[in-house]
């Protein structure tokens, strides 16, 4: 390190002035005009130019980036004085030293406090960082190093099998791989001692360090190459050289064609010894002998087991004579087998001719089981043989052998055995049954035979389940003498009958539960307040088909005055209305309105209780031709209500339209004109495209003419001759007309 007042010199030029006047001694540093001369700045900020009577000191010749400036003179007045400004241009003086390749403090060496090590390399070193010189990361950690071992790392140093960074490519790396094993230690190995491999060290340490050869076995085994043995190598990992691995060394010789000893002979001086199985017996040993050329052992001389045979020897070498043995032999009534003893076959166990019993066996050896004669069936069981029985009775007691007491000798189940004569014995009683079972016997024993019952259901589609929902029921099967079944009207036992069962029926309105799905009267498209009006031809011909009509509603008084709505409010529900067309005025039926309307509530309307409605029926008709039936359909059904009928807005519209004419119109409405309105309806408890609940009673040849207005729908069509016919064919078609109005 320089002097301390050299260290305090500029680095970058300095600009350096000097002011003089008339009355002072003029300095050389002031050149006569034309003139330029070399100049420097002292620490006190004197200028001190260059001349022959001048010199510079030493430290200011042009060394390292040091270098002096030129001067300049500049004359200025001053309250009438004359003075002149010195100035020192482009003066560049010491300054301290840096690491960056250059002599700042121009002593003529280059970043010389940098190579604390003084190898030749500097922490800012084009060729890499000293590791040493770099205070942070001294190699490896090795903060003990003297001087003279830091020498040995830097960029230029080999790199050895030492686990430190002789070169320092670790740590001019970037700061992420100093410590790429994340042990810890930057620019280091591995603490732990059992670490192998390349990871082991930090990157770049004790890298690309060739293996070393090495042989552990004596050398003049490596002489011959038609040998197994042959050198390794050490290896470098985790800063030590590794034991001499892949080497191959001499190996006791073996059988196999291959010189394992390494000493030029194959297959020599081998112990054979001896060989076999064992000395027990008709075995003994022999000796191995290698065949070179077959690089294999073989044993020579020895004698080995063999299948054990019935001659008195140990053939296979157990120290067993003749053992475990048999051989097949025959009798007049089958095979058998013989064992060996001493060499010899005895106890042969074929079957030997006895007495023939029935027991499924040829006992006497004569072909036939159970039998002496080929054409009798001698047996008609085996003895042993066992089965359950119910006969014959009375049934036996197995402890007494004597007929059971009652009920024990008829009742549950017993037991037969088979005897040597092949027929089965008494039935003896054995335990009762549980439960009983239909089969004409008394199973459990409690003196009473079948009689009992239970629950059945023979609906022909068996995808209908049995139910006791609603109107539904299951029937009763009576088991007698072993029959299932039920008595009929006449009180006659028929097998098979299940008594009493109801099956689901379709729902009607009866307020029950006809199809036993848990509800009453569902799906019967039911109205709970329902407006009905009645459009009657007025002409003569129609007294009858009225007259029927006004009888037959009187079926249905009763139900429409218990319709209340809501319940227990004394309002009935429904309302009726009658127009009758045409009107007429004097007896004129030009001179007459389209209709007339026979019921009148008081209040504008024409809707009416059941009462009134029939009252209404017994007006006489009117005596005219050439009814408007389609004008008054129109004029009926007309959401502008014209016909002042008066729907109410809770209770849902039905039209009934009652004629024995075709299909008229006075002002040229058509069948379409009044079925637009009908398939719309916008009145009463209608909702958007709901139709009106419309009917026509009118002669067969005339349905068509009002397809339209029934929607379409024929079922909406009804005969008015089974009206003219009779009261009851009058009933049935109000209860076609009123299933959709289920009434309680």
């Amino acid at each position: 390190m320089k002097s301390l007042a050299r260290a305090l010199f500029l680095v970058v030029f300095l600009l350096g002035t000097l002011s003089c006047t008339d009355e002072d001694s003029l300095y050389l540093t002031c050149p006569p005009e034309g003139r330029q001369l070399s100049c420097i700045i002292t620490l006190s900020g004197e200028i001190i130019s260059h001349s022959p009577i001048l010199q510079h000191p030493e430290e200011f010749i042009n060394l390292g980036i040091c270098k002096p400036g030129i001067t300049s003179c500049t004359e200025v007045v001053d309250d009438g004085v004359i003075r002149y400004d010195v100035v020192c241009e482009g003066f560049i003086a010491p300054s301290v030293e840096l690491c960056d390749q250059k002599d700042n403090d121009c002593d003529g060496e280059v970043d010389e406090d940098f190579d604390i090590d003084q190898d030749g390399y500097t922490q800012c070193d084009p060729r890499g960082r000293d590791c040493w010189d770099d205070p942070i990361y001294p190699p490896a950690q090795l903060f003990g190093l003297s001087a003279n071992d830091a020498r040995d790392f830097n960029p230029g140093a080999p790199e050895i099998c030492d686990g430190y960074d002789n070169n320092c490519s670790c740590l001019n790396r970037s700061p992420i791989a100093h410590d790429s094993n994340g042990d810890g230690r930057k620019c280091a190995c591995s603490s732990d001692p059992t670490c192998f491999g390349d990871d082991c060290c930090d990157t770049g340490v004790d890298e690309e360090i060739m293996p070393v050869p090495c042989y552990d076995g004596p050398l003049s085994a490596l002489l011959d190459k038609d040998n197994n043995c042959h050198i390794g190598k050490r290896l470098c990992t985790n800063g030590n050289r590794t034991a001499c691995l892949g080497q191959g060394l001499p190996e006791i010789e073996i059988c196999n064609g291959i010189d394992d000893d390494c000493d030029g002979q194959i297959d020599n001086n081998i112990e054979g010894g001896i060989c076999g199985h064992n000395e027990l017996g008709i075995c003994y040993y022999g000796d191995n002998i290698c065949l070179p050329d077959a690089s294999e052992m073989i044993c020579i001389g020895a004698s080995y087991p063999q299948n054990e045979a019935c001659n008195n020897l140990d053939d296979d070498c157990d120290g067993i004579v003749d053992e475990d043995l048999w051989n097949l032999c025959e009798s007049g009534c089958g095979s058998g087998v013989a064992m060996c003893f001493e060499g010899n076959w005895i106890n042969c166990t074929a079957p030997q001719p006895g007495v023939e019993i029935c027991n499924g066996i040829d006992d006497d050896c004569d072909t036939l089981v159970d039998a002496d004669d080929p054409d009798i069936d001698e047996c008609i069981c085996s003895l042993g043989d066992t089965q359950a029985c119910t006969s014959p009775l009375p049934m036996f007691d197995i402890q007494t052998d004597q007929p059971a007491a009652p009920p024990y000798d008829a009742c549950g189940t017993g037991i037969q055995y088979c005897d040597e004569n092949g027929e089965w014995g008494a039935c003896y009683f054995f335990a009762p049954v549980e439960p009983e079972v239909c089969n004409n016997w008394d199973d459990d024993c409690d003196g009473i035979i079948d009689g009992m019952a239970d629950s059945c259901w023979t609906h022909p589609d068996q995808n209908v389940p049995p139910s006791d929902i609603g109107e539904c029921a299951l029937g009763t099967s009576t088991c007698i003498a072993g029959n299932w079944g039920g008595w009929d009207d006449q009180n006659n036992f028929v097998p098979d009958l299940c008594q009493g069962q109801i099956w689901p029926a379709e729902e009607i309105c009866d307020n029950l539960d006809n199809d036993c799905d848990g509800l009453i009267d569902e799906d019967l498209n039911p109205h709970e307040k329902v407006d009905m009006v009645f459009l009657i031809d007025g002409s003569g011909s129609m007294n009858v088909v009225i007259n029927n009509l006004r009888q037959a509603m009187a079926t249905y008084a009763n139900d429409f005055v218990q319709a209340e709505c809501p319940p227990g409010s004394g309002q009935e529900c429904h309302r009726f209305a009658v127009l009758m067309f045409p009107g007429h005025a004097g007896n004129v039926c030009s001179n007459g309105p389209a209709y007339v309307s026979l019921t009148n509530n008081g209040q504008g309307g024409s809707l009416v209780d059941v009462a009134q409605f029939q009252a209404a029926l017994a007006v006489p008709p009117n005596v005219c031709a050439n009814e408007p039936s389609l004008d008054v359909a129109h004029l009926a059904m007309n959401p502008q209500d014209p016909a002042q009928i008066g729907f109410r807005p809770d209770a849902y519209p039905y039209v009934i339209i009652v004629t024995d004419e075709p299909a008229q119109t006075w002002v040229n409405i058509s069948d379409a004109d009044v079925g637009l309105l009908s398939s719309s309806c916008m009145v009463g408890s209608c909702q958007p495209g709901d139709p009106y609940e419309v009917y026509v009673i009118t002669a067969p040849p005339y349905f068509l003419q009002w397809d339209l207005t029934t929607l379409g729908d024929p079922s909406r069509r009804k005969s008015l001759g089974e009206f003219q016919q009779s009261v009851v064919q009058g009933i049935a078609i109000l209860q076609e007309i009123f299933q959709n109005v289920c009434l309680p």
